[in-house]
């Protein structure tokens, strides 16, 4: 018996971040049944605590957090916590232009507006293979 095409698709370590619990269940849900493992925290300084344990392959991360912005979460996660191969995704309402030039100077990869439909986010994880495939840093 062959394996479906999903099935051979590289796996990865998501850390969902976003203060709205059905969001984050939804997520997590979906992103395990394509095969990954997924990770959660609900708040800025969590997101940094998980993502420094767990050392995701890619973050999905909410800009809209109650303790701190997902652009310093981002920020603090590229300086202090990830690899440079670690791809992070904006997944939020903002659909402005600057705030996605905001989002791309902070060192994000990639910026999904709310409602975003969930073929939209397996793209995106599909994408962060070439981030994710790429030799690490010492």
């Amino acid at each position: 018996m062959s394996q479906s095409p999903r099935l051979q698709i590289e796996s990865h370590v998501v850390l969902v971040v976003d203060d709205n619990v059905d969001a984050v269940e939804m997520l997590t849900i979906l992103i395990e049944a394509d095969g990954h493992t997924a990770v959660t925290a609900y708040s800025g300084r969590e997101a940094i605590e998980v993502a420094k344990r767990t050392k995701p392959d890619v973050v999905l991360l909410d800009i809209s957090l109650p303790d701190m912005d997902g652009f310093e979460v981002c920020r603090r996660l590229r300086e202090e916590h990830v690899k440079g191969h670690t791809c992070i995704v904006a997944i939020t309402g903002w659909a402005g232009n600057e705030q996605r030039a905001e989002a791309m100077r902070v060192g994000f990869d990639e910026y999904l507006v709310k409602p975003v439909e969930f073929a939209r986010v397996l793209q995106a994880l599909r994408d962060c293979r070439s981030h994710t495939t790429a030799p690490a840093a010492a």
